[in-house]
């Protein structure tokens, strides 16, 4: 074992450097933490789905927003920050589950949407058919 101060050669089991005088702390090992999670892989994944299916706004901006925090917890984690990887965690899957729902309450939106669109338009084009006759019709089309 080597005196954190001086350096010098001791004992294993010294108590105190023979050569500086510095008390020596016991080598303690520190407890088995469980590991903290980085949620990346889901912020990635609801950010490509977002960006690809509903384009929300709000969505992409908590998206990347997690993708930024979840990168850092791997550095903090082994900068020995401990504490900031866990908020960073924390951070990183509550911007997950705000995508994931603003993902789906725009999703549902768009849904709705398009539903009445067709719905409604459809409604308006077939009462326009019934309205027309044929010859008026492929002359509309041609």
């Amino acid at each position: 074992m080597l005196c954190p101060h001086c350096g010098s050669e001791l004992a294993s089991d010294a108590a105190f450097c023979i050569r500086c005088g510095a008390i020596l702390a016991p080598a303690v090992s520190p407890p088995d933490l469980p590991p903290v999670k980085d949620y990346l892989t889901v912020n990635i994944v609801l950010l490509a789905l977002t960006a690809l299916c509903c384009s929300c706004t709000p969505a992409l901006v908590t998206g990347i927003l997690g993708v930024v925090f979840a990168s850092q917890v791997k550095s903090l984690v082994q900068e020995g920050k401990r504490a900031q990887a866990e908020e960073k965690s924390r951070l990183a899957k509550s911007l997950a589950i705000a995508t994931g729902v603003l993902m789906g309450v725009t999703a549902l939106l768009l849904i709705a949407y398009l539903l009445f669109f067709f719905c409604f338009y459809g409604v308006a084009f077939a009462s326009l058919l019934n309205q027309m006759s044929f010859s008026a019709l492929a002359a509309l089309l041609l």
